[in-house]
Parts: C-alpha cells; sequence; structure tokens
C-alpha cells in the first residue's frame, strides 16, 4: 500500500470515528433528561483507592422520579436501589426539592476479586426537583424508604412561604 492510500485510508477512519462521537453527544445531549445524575466519589474513596490522580471520576446512573397530587399533597417517588437510609439527605431550597446523599459500595463484595463488569453507580450525588406553583406546608411532611423506593409526601398549605430551607427527615 502506498503511502498515501495509507494516510488517506487513516483520514477516513478517523473522521468516521469522530463523526460518530459527535453523533451520539448529540444524541445524548438532545434526550436532557433529568434523571441522568452523576455520582462522584466521595473524598475518603478517592483518597482510599488512589483515584486522586487528577482524572474525572463521575460516573452518571439513574435516578428517576415520578410525582402526582394526591388528596392535597405532592407526591415524589424516587427509585433509588441500594441505598442505606443514613446515606439519604431531603431538604426544600426555595421552590425546590433537594435530594441528595451517597451510595457507598459494600467493599467486601471486590476485596481480593477480580472484577470484570463495573455498571452500579457509586458515589455522592444530588438530584434537584422544582416545585409546582403550590405552597407547601412547613411541617407534615412523610417519607417512607421501602425495597429501593423513596417515597416522599409533601402537603399543600396555600399560605406557607417558599423562601425558606427545610431538612426532612427519612423514615
Amino acid at each position: 500500500m502506498k503511502t498515501q492510500e495509507l494516510v488517506d485510508r487513516v483520514r477516513n477512519e478517523a473522521q468516521h470515528a469522530w463523526e460518530n462521537i459527535t453523533d451520539q453527544y448529540s444524541h445524548l445531549g438532545q434526550l436532557n433528561n433529568p434523571a441522568f445524575v452523576a455520582f462522584r466519589p466521595s473524598e475518603s474513596e478517592t483518597l482510599e483507592e488512589g483515584m486522586a490522580n487528577g482524572k474525572d471520576q463521575t460516573h452518571w446512573g439513574l435516578l428517576p422520579i415520578d410525582s402526582y397530587e394526591a388528596d392535597d399533597q405532592l407526591m415524589i417517588c424516587v427509585e433509588m436501589p441500594g441505598m442505606a437510609l443514613a446515606d439519604i439527605r431531603i431538604t426544600i431550597e426555595g421552590n425546590e426539592l433537594v435530594i441528595a446523599g451517597e451510595k457507598r459500595r459494600n467493599t467486601e463484595h471486590f476485596a481480593g476479586r477480580q472484577t470484570f463488569t463495573q455498571e452500579i453507580v457509586y458515589g455522592t450525588f444530588e438530584r434537584r426537583v422544582t416545585l409546582t406553583g403550590q405552597r407547601l406546608k412547613k411541617t407534615g411532611h412523610e417519607t417512607r424508604y421501602e425495597n429501593g423506593l423513596l417515597t416522599i409526601s409533601l402537603p399543600y398549605d396555600g399560605e406557607g412561604r417558599r423562601d425558606t430551607v427545610r431538612t426532612i427527615t427519612v423514615q
């Protein structure tokens, strides 16, 4: 094969690869799905595993939410399997519900073993949900975490203020 033919072939393959990458990135951007949430390793995990090498260790995972109204309440269900109750934090900041926490890796499963695949995401995360135009009561929030499903009940008030920050206890 002549040098020019080889150069043209490499150029064509590189162009094809670049088009593939940009098409996939564009498709992902079009989805614009807020259920894709960034999971970042905690500082302790980064230091323990020697991952503080300047590389971005962010992984993306799904944190899908269903929301609906029932009996003068806003109901929000968040699918978050594998979480420990103590690692979930819920707050209301202005007109946003903030669901944050950390999904921890069970190191016993991986200790001294060869890993073939790792598709489950671990780390700290935060998901913000804009609340409806209805005003919420300052109290009376109820939560339940069962079988990997977090259910949050936020009662409407009609007179409540949106400019306060509240913490909701997960039960």
